[in-house]
């Protein structure tokens, strides 16, 4: 069985990205990009994408981008998106297996999990999970190669689409606690 890479790259460039702290970007963008599966996140620190983006002969672009490599995007690292996860236990666990050694992390739905994996290295994130997802496919077993940055290796594992509590949902459940809590004074 062949490992799937962490599929797509995402880069956050301009704005209030150049100016907020690497971590907080990377838990933004989680936020933000909620669909099931794994991408690598990456920050356009420097704001040089749009300026290179105007370079009207693609040779000389090319050549630019070439000596800019290294230093064009800072990595946020990856993050890995599972849906359809049964709330209430747990729902199974994750092994990162890189140059360091293991690390082994029970998952529970509705949070997230953060495994330190630095800047430029690279892991096997291999995923058991009780019941089948979906991450990019339907199933129970994955295994994908993760890379490393700034913000490590994100599980996160809030349903997707995320559900927010609505304001009918909060007066409801204040009600009934004000209500319960009325009863039991009496």
């Amino acid at each position: 069985m062949g490992r799937p890479a962490a599929g797509d790259l995402i880069v956050a460039s301009g704005g209030a990205w150049a100016i907020a702290p690497a971590r907080a970007v990377a838990l933004a963008l989680v936020d933000v990009l909620r669909r099931p599966g794994a991408g690598q996140f990456a920050l356009d620190h420097a704001r040089l994408l749009a300026p290179l983006g105007s370079i009207p002969d693609p040779g000389e672009r090319r050549a630019m981008v070439a000596d800019l490599v290294d230093d064009l995007l800072a990595p946020l690292g990856t993050v890995v998106t599972p849906a359809g996860m049964r709330a209430g236990r747990t729902a199974g666990s994750v092994v990162v297996r890189g140059a360091n050694g293991a690390t082994r992390i029970d998952l529970m739905p509705g949070g997230l999990a953060l495994i330190d994996l630095p800047p430029g290295s690279s892991a096997v994130a291999e995923f058991r999970f009780r019941d089948a997802v979906r991450l990019g496919a339907r199933g129970r077993h994955f295994a994908i190669d993760v890379t490393g940055g700034i913000g490590g290796l994100v599980v996160d594992m809030r349903d997707v689409p995320l559900r927010l509590r609505t304001a009918r949902t909060c007066a409801a459940n204040s009600s009934n606690s004000w209500q319960t809590g009325r009863r039991g004074g009496t």
